[in-house]
């Protein structure tokens, strides 16, 4: 992982000298092989996340800008709204894999409406788990659906503390 951290930054600190950051955007500062001066670099694709090509090779901004702001570069970076096109210094934070996947966004397949409850059609009741370090831990079985969003709001707290996902979801 080093060597391409290296090779990254690298990359980043010839891009510094050629942007200018604003916003949360990076805009070209040096004219040259089809960039237009002011232009944003790059370009948001299907994931959401905005990424450019530098020294031949793809990158994703926030990860620049993450480098930018905080002149060092960890291996995962957090989008703490979940918006992905928001790259402003206050909404980038640096994360494990397992805080980064903590807030991420509900998956499309989920019925009960918050990560970790889903119902249980053989015990017809709602089940509350959550993942630490890849193991499930159950948190309960409940009559109520609204207890076990509780009990996973409890757990993600004291947890994932920061990174507990704030609505539930």
């Amino acid at each position: 992982m080093g060597n391409k951290l290296s090779l990254e930054i690298k990359s980043f600190e010839k891009l510094k000298k050629e942007t200018r950051v604003e916003n949360g955007k990076v805009f070209w500062t040096v004219s040259k092989r089809g960039r237009k001066l002011g232009k944003e670099i790059g370009s948001v694709f299907s994931s959401g996340y905005r990424l450019a090509r530098i020294n031949g090779k793809i990158y994703s901004i926030h990860r620049f800008l993450y480098y930018y702001y905080n002149n060092t570069l960890p291996e995962f970076i957090d989008h703490i709204d979940r918006n992905r096109s928001n790259n402003t210094k206050e909404n980038l934070r640096a994360a494990t894999i397992q805080q980064n996947n903590q807030n991420a966004s509900i998956r499309s397949d989920n019925k009960s409406g918050t990560r970790g409850v889903s119902w249980s059609n053989f015990r017809k009741k709602w089940v509350a788990q959550i993942s630490l370090s890849g193991k499930s831990k159950n948190l309960g079985r409940f009559e109520d659906k609204n207890d076990a969003i509780k009990a996973r709001q409890n757990a993600e707290k004291k947890y994932f503390g920061d990174f507990a996902v704030k609505t539930g979801k």
